[in-house]
């Protein structure tokens, strides 16, 4: 049977099973979507909830693209969005239907056993998604109960894991690219080629819930034994298959195969598959989809790295030392999907290569049948999460980021051929080291497993390897392969070629068994194969014993009882014939073959002997060329047969002499005879040979003699050639002719092409300019030096590589190309490009005009733009020939009569007409055409959906150039409106005279136009002759408030007068005040108001509002933020102010608890904080202005001045804060700034002034020695000055120290806090102590130095006023965080006095408060004095700065 069709699919990556489908059991949970998003995500989540309905039966899974640093509000949002439960995910937490799962910020989130395991992130190195990550162990975990789902994002998150969900057998659904935000992701896992469904989110959940409800998701289906009638079917389907697609899938598993044949039926709400084998005939297309389904494959780099290893470690090292300078090393991967497992070993040997500081001889074949997947190899453009297992080292190596993907570097693409070929019923590659086929043979039947295997031996050199799947074994071929890793299924080739169990192709004389039923066993019995019975019996019986070789004397096979004939030699274990052939049958056997292979044809010797148990036996030798089949072409069939001793000896008689001989004599004779005949043969073979050696020597002396005669030819063409010399002087003087033509023909032609002003450019074969006209010059930028210069090194205003791509297939084809272009100026061009012919019909090149058509572009673009203006017309234009038949309709005609143009062409106008207008329509229609002029009149006209309409048509006739009209346009507009319009001014006219007589206040509005009642009249003070208009009534009666008051009419107007208005003042005409109500009612662009004086009611109200309003206009034009709580800290008050520090809406803040406006751990403590003071009484913060730290609705923490009161008879705390964040940001810059000029000046002054006196100062020694060695008196003086210069260097340096106190050092604040504690027990004597431990150090010089600065003034304090004996400073600094304590054991001092009165304290706190950190001070009387400056990390105003970073306040 033919398997020419037979397909290797991409199944081979799939980590699962598909055959193991059956084995499992069915699952008792329901259908899990994983929904992935990034950017624009939450719109799309909103969307597609909000269209989902609350029993589904599924449960949803989101990862979004959350930030790790803040809390997600994701679960808060999408709960108005639906009535399913919206939960956050707990670790452990198990999967229930309708519900939803939010993924947590900084987890990971991944299906085991339908619940939901969170974990920490892998190492930032590594570039699995948080998407890719959970889809992929969905897609394990749910197998076809998985469904894949991806939204808005950036870059490709989630592709990788989709393709694992479609291996598994699940759905994949991706939104519509251009209904999302951004469209990266959507675009990209479209790119996989997988996807089932392109929804927009509003249109995902019907699909999702008719797709759920299938048997193939809800489990209904359990096909672990298919029924006859159904692999009839299946059979059915896959014959289809192959018929469209030439595919054939019979050889694979069954059960694999129904399992895709079943998604395929969910897919299309198919339930028989009867049924789908029907739709599959009727619907080509479905079998590309069945085919892409069953192609489906999931690979990656370096899956399973343990089997990788191997290679690396026990097997590539042993090719690289076998092989030599010149040998390379051949691998082949079968099914190779998109190329990852190639590449894989690419790099793999590469690696060892460099290692082994070796040459590069590598090639590696991957084939595959699916072409889009080869071509996606070929490139190696793999997206960002595809290269999660590769190591950091590898990626750097092999890989080039481009975008949003990893593209393997060309050096690795190079080593890598790929082609279209098919595994069964292709040649192999042949002369391999390697065959890497890994999860290929678990989809094959185990007959066609065992051929392949077969296959691989006899493309395998000796010492090749092959690499299987995890699963995967050699069967039963044992024998040919040996065991390198059991557990990676790593097999190394032994034994020699076997020609006999290889098969091309692989399914040849393979039976498909399984796909169509067994014929039934009426008779009750086994099935018994009765030829096979047959033949086995006689040959065991009858045939002779007999072997199959090869041409080199190898043994194949054998049959029958060889041991009389054959026996195995000593030594090595030999299949060589020769070799195991008994005493007296080599000779025999070598002739016997000799001949059958020289002869091809069958070769018997009765005459041989052969010893056995210490006697000869006669027997016959036979030897038979193989024909049939072709694969075996080249084999021989040697069989043995034994003779009968009398028989031997009778015919040895007949050839001897009567006289009887002895035994000896015979044997001798015999072997003499066997020696004779090798003679000959031998004699044979060197008269062939020598007969060869003659033809040889005959065909050298005849060389000879052709080289004498060439010799003889050379020296006549010798003279030939003078002669040619003389013929070429006269051919000279014909072409300088030829020339002068030429020039003259060529001026001709360039002032032709340059007169026409058509842009002509000439190009060789290798697109070289070979010539341009001068307007070609003016369009492309060329110069007369440009000749010669490749085309493709010129910028053009244009698309330059069009234009190349155009011109490589004109040279190709040989067929003329025309293309249109604008350029930047504005200007059309058409562009042909055409080959370059020579008079002999040759090419030379290519020939490219460029025609400037920007005259009939514009003109094409304005009748375009024509057109569209008729077609999208409102008024209705028909075209209509001379019997009424319409022969066009734009847009406008379709919006008035509901027909689309298509069915409007296939009608009359008389279509359109009422029975009894149709007539007079046809004389109008006859009248026009015989030249009488109707213009316009009025008609009825009836709709597609029965209404009747009133137009009023434009006629024009259309004539053609003799002036007779052949064709009607006709312009109709509905003007049933503006008749209904006269209809209701007359119902108008008898309201307006209800209104007249109501007893309220009643006005009427229409087109801006007032009418008033007698009652408003009496309210207002105006005659209805005084109020006409809007404006008028607005002006008059509101005077300066006649905008805000229109201006809330607006609204009530637009809202449709929803509700009674509120009372509005208005003056009367005689200055008197008046509050009404009014209540509106709008019909269709009319109004009518009805006025009620409600000026006693209001009056009463209004003086409750006062109060009120003044007391809210104060609260809210406070500078401060006001925030006034309850006594159980709820929120109650909030005013403008609040709402721009904290970002919250008076309605999101007020009802929440104050805690609301706090950092942890304030947070927490706040209502333990009030029950305290509530029961003790004992206030930290109340009436007492406090700095603290606030945070905004952002999450963002920034400084506040806090000053609480409260208000015992209404229950109530009142909180004045102010926002010190641009104070602080300010006194920092400030202090920066400061520290800047400081450090500058002690610079200067340091290496300045200190360095000038230290030259003064050597000066000055140097003259006092001159002079103390002279023993002059000056030098004394000279002297003292020296140490006064010294005295200065000195206090120079002190001075330079003072200002610049933090060294700038690895160690920094440390060093500087050192040097005092040294400085402070030199100077006094006194104990003073220095505590680092491994803190780290502080980067930022203006925070070291306010630092340092405080425990200066704190140890300064200590000595000069505590009169302390022992002082001790304590450092501890982290990440943006500091802790230094200063404690001395002096006398203390009273701390509110100090606080008060003290300017050390309040400079202290001032340097605190500018680098965010609090300052505390625990000191009394006779108990010394701890001064505490700390900053923690969750700090709100300004962190460490780094150096280099910029001065800001991280509040913003």
């Amino acid at each position: 049977m033919s398997a020419s069709s037979h397909n290797t699919s991409k199944h081979k990556k799939s980590r699962r099973n598909d055959s193991a489908d059956s084995n499992r059991k069915r699952p008792v949970c329901c259908p899990v979507a994983g929904i992935g998003a990034s950017a624009g995500g939450l719109a799309a989540f909103k969307t597609f909830f909000k269209n989902m309905p609350e029993d589904s039966g599924m449960a949803f899974v989101l990862v979004p693209h959350l930030d790790p640093s803040h809390q997600s509000l994701m679960v808060d949002l999408l709960s108005r969005q639906t009535t399913m439960p919206v939960c956050e995910i707990q670790n452990g937490m198990s999967i229930d239907r309708n519900h939803v799962y939010v993924i947590p910020p900084a987890k990971y989130l991944s299906v085991q056993n339908d619940h939901l395991s969170l974990s920490t992130p892998p190492e930032p190195s590594r570039l699995d998604t948080a998407i890719d990550y959970f889809l992929r162990s969905l897609a394990q975990d749910q197998q076809e109960r998985a469904i894949g789902i991806i939204l808005s994002g950036t870059s490709s998150h989630g592709s990788v894991g989709l393709q694992a969900i479609k291996a598994n057998g699940g759905m994949v659904m991706v939104q519509r690219p251009d209904t999302a935000e951004y469209d990266a992701m959507p675009q990209n896992a479209i790119k996989t080629g997988i996807v089932d469904y392109i929804l927009s989110p509003a249109e995902m959940p019907a699909t999702l819930s008719r797709y759920v409800q299938h048997a193939y998701v809800s489990g209904a289906w359990a096909p672990l034994d298919p029924a006859p009638t159904e692999l009839e079917q299946l059979d059915r389907v896959l014959g289809l298959l192959k018929a469209h697609t030439k595919y054939d899938f019979r050889y694979y598993r069954k059960n694999m195969i129904l399992r895709r044949v079943q998604r395929r039926m969910g897919l299309n709400q198919i339930d028989q598959l009867v049924n789908y084998s029907e739709f599959l005939r009727k619907k080509p297309d479905e079998a590309s989809n069945l085919l892409r389904d069953l192609l489906i494959g999931v690979t990656g780099f370096f899956r399973e790295p343990e089997a990788y290893r191997i290679l690396q470690q026990r097997v590539i090292p042993q090719w690289i030392k076998r092989k030599d300078d010149e040998q390379y090393i051949r691998i082949w991967i079968p099914g190779c999907a998109t190329g990852e497992e190639a590449y894989s070993l690419a790099m793999l040997i590469v690696e060892a290569y460099t290692e082994a500081h070796t040459p590069l001889k590598l090639q590696i074949f991957a084939s595959d049948i699916d072409e889009t997947a080869l071509e996606f190899a070929r490139h190696g453009l793999y997206p960002v999460s595809a290269a999660a297992d590769i190591p950091p080292e590898r990626l750097r190596r092999f890989f080039t980021l481009t975008g949003s993907h990893y593209q393997v570097n060309k050096q690795i693409r190079e080593l890598v051929v790929f082609a279209e070929q098919n595994l069964i019923s292709d040649a192999p590659f042949s002369k391999l080291d390697l065959i890497s086929c890994r999860n290929l043979l678990i989809y094959l039947e185990p007959e066609v497993q065992q051929k392949v295997i077969s296959l691989f031996h006899f493309a395998l050199n000796e010492d090749g390897h092959l690499f299987l799947g995890s699963s995967e074994t050699v069967g039963r071929h044992v024998d040919l392969f040996e065991t390198v890793s059991k557990k990676w299924r790593v097999f190394r080739r032994v034994g020699p070629t076997r020609r006999d169990i290889v098969d091309f192709p692989v399914t040849s004389g393979f039976k498909l068994a399984g796909l169509s039923p067994s014929p039934v066993n009426t008779r009750g019995t086994p099935d018994i194969n009765f030829a096979e019975l047959t033949r086995r019996h006689l040959l065991d019986d009858y045939a002779p014993a007999s072997v199959l070789i090869s041409r080199k004397y190898e043994v194949l096979y054998f049959q029958g009882p060889t041991g009389d004939f054959l026996e195995a030699p000593t030594g090595q274990p030999t299949h060589d014939l020769i070799a195991m052939s008994r005493q007296g049958l080599p000779t025999k056997l070598r002739a016997a073959c000799h001949k059958a292979i020289q002869n091809e044809q069958l070769v018997s010797d009765s005459s041989a002997r052969v010893k056995h148990n210490n006697h000869w036996q006669p027997c016959i030798i036979t030897v038979k060329p193989i024909i049939e089949p072709k694969q075996a072409e080249g084999l021989l069939l040697v069989t043995f047969q034994k003779l009968d001793i009398k028989d031997a000896e009778s015919g040895l008689e007949t050839e001897a002499s009567p006289v009887e001989e002895s035994s000896l004599v015979r044997q001798l004779e015999y072997e003499l005879k066997v020696t004779r005949d090798d003679l000959q043969s031998t004699i044979e073979d060197m008269e062939s040979s020598n007969e060869e050696l003659k033809a040889s020597n005959e065909e050298i002396m005849s060389m000879n003699e052709e080289l004498q005669s060439a010799n003889e030819e050379l020296e006549t063409s010798k003279e030939e050639l003078q002669s040619l010399n003389e013929e070429l002087s006269t051919v000279n003087s014909q072409l300088q002719d030829k020339v002068d033509e030429l020039d003259n023909a060529h001026n001709d032609m360039s002032n032709l092409l340059n007169s026409a002003e058509i842009a002509t450019l000439f190009l060789d074969t290798d697109l070289c300019i070979r010539q341009f006209t001068s307007a070609t010059g003016k369009l492309l930028g060329l110069l007369s030096s440009d000749i010669g210069r490749p085309i493709s090194t010129f910028a053009t205003d244009f698309s330059s590589s069009d234009m190349l791509q155009d011109a490589a297939r004109v040279l190709q084809n040989l067929t003329p190309l025309e293309n249109e272009f604008h350029v930047s100026s504005g200007a059309y061009y058409l562009r042909r490009i055409q080959p370059f012919r020579t008079a002999d019909n040759r090419i030379e090149g290519l020939v490219i005009t460029f025609f400037n058509i920007t005259r009939r572009v514009e003109g094409e673009q304005q009748s375009r733009r024509m057109a569209t203006i008729l077609h999208d017309s409102d008024d209705a234009i028909t075209l209509l020939d001379l019997d009424g038949k319409i022969s066009a309709w734009n847009r406008g005609a379709e919006k008035l009569y509901g027909y689309t143009e298509a069915e409007a062409q296939k009608m009359t106008i008389y279509d359109l007409l009422p029975k009894e207008q149709q007539d007079d329509t046809r004389e109008y229609l006859k009248r026009i055409t015989q030249g009488e002029s109707i213009t316009s009149l009025n008609s009825d006209r009836l709709t597609k959906d029965g209404r009747l309409l009133t137009v009023w048509i434009t006629v024009t006739a259309l004539h053609n150039e003799a002036g007779q009209t052949v064709a009607l346009a006709t312009i109709e507009r509905d003007i049933s409106e503006r008749l209904q319009l006269d209809e209701l001014k007359v119902q108008t006219e008898r309201l307006l005279n209800m209104v007249e007589h109501l007893p309220a206040g009643a006005v009427y509005l229409e087109k801006d136009r007032l009418r008033i009642n007698r009652a408003t009249e009496e309210i207002t003070g105006y005659s209805r002759h005084e109020l006409t208009t809007p404006d008028q009534w607005f002006n008059r009666l509101y005077g300066e408030r006649a905008a805000e008051n229109r201006h809330y009419y607006e609204q009530e107007r637009k809202a449709g007068f929803s509700r009674q208005s509120d009372p509005t003042l208005l003056t009367r005409k005689n200055g008197e005040q008046r509050y009404i109500e009014y209540a509106g009612y709008k019909y269709e662009d009319r109004e009518v108001w009805i006025l009620y004086d409600v000026t006693q009611r209001h009056l009463s109200e209004s003086a409750l509002h006062d109060r009120e309003e003044r007391l809210q206009a104060v609260m809210n034009n406070a500078a401060e933020a006001i925030v006034v709580i309850g006594l159980d800290g709820v929120i109650t008050d909030f005013n403008l102010t609040a709402q721009k520090i904290f970002g919250y809406a008076a309605n999101e803040a007020i009802g929440r608890n104050v805690s609301l406006l706090m950092p942890s751990p304030y947070r927490e403590e706040h209502d333990g904080y009030l029950a305290r003071y509530k029961k003790h009484r004992v206030a930290h913060i109340i009436n007492q202005p406090r700095e603290m730290s606030g945070m905004r609705e952002d999450g963002l923490i920034f400084p506040m001045e806090l000053t609480v009161t409260e208000v015992d008879h209404l229950g109530a705390y009142v909180g004045l804060i102010r926002d010190l964040s641009e104070q602080k940001a300010l006194e920092r810059q400030i202090a920066e700034i400061s520290t800047q000029e400081q450090e500058r000046i002690g610079q200067e002054i340091h290496d300045g002034l200190g360095q000038q006196l230290t030259g003064l100062s050597m000066i000055a020694s140097s003259v006092q020695r001159q002079l103390a060695n002279r023993r002059l008196p000056e030098a004394e003086k000279l002297n003292e000055l020296n140490q006064q210069l010294q005295l200065a260097i000195k206090n120079a340096r002190a001075l330079s120290h003072g200002l610049v106190p933090v060294p700038v050092t690895s160690e920094g604040l440390k060093d500087a806090l050192r040097l005092l504690v040294k400085s402070v027990k030199s100077a006094t004597g006194i104990e003073c102590t220095f505590d680092a431990g491994d803190s780290i150090n502080i980067e930022d010089r203006t925070v070291a130095t306010q630092i340092y600065r405080i425990a200066l003034e704190s140890v300064n304090n200590a000595v000069k006023h505590a009169g302390a004996s022992e002082i001790h400073i304590n450092l501890k600094t982290g990440q943006d965080e500091f802790d230094i304590s200063i404690k001395d054991n002096g006398c203390g001092f009273q701390l509110d006095k100090e606080a008060k009165d003290g300017i050390g304290l309040r400079i202290m706190q001032y340097r605190a408060g500018i680098i965010g950190c609090q300052l505390s001070i625990e000191s009394s009387p006779g108990e010394g004095t701890l001064v505490k400056c700390k900053r923690e990390a969750n700090s709100p105003d300004l962190h460490f700065k780094r150096k280099g970073d910029a001065l800001k306040p991280v509040s913003g």
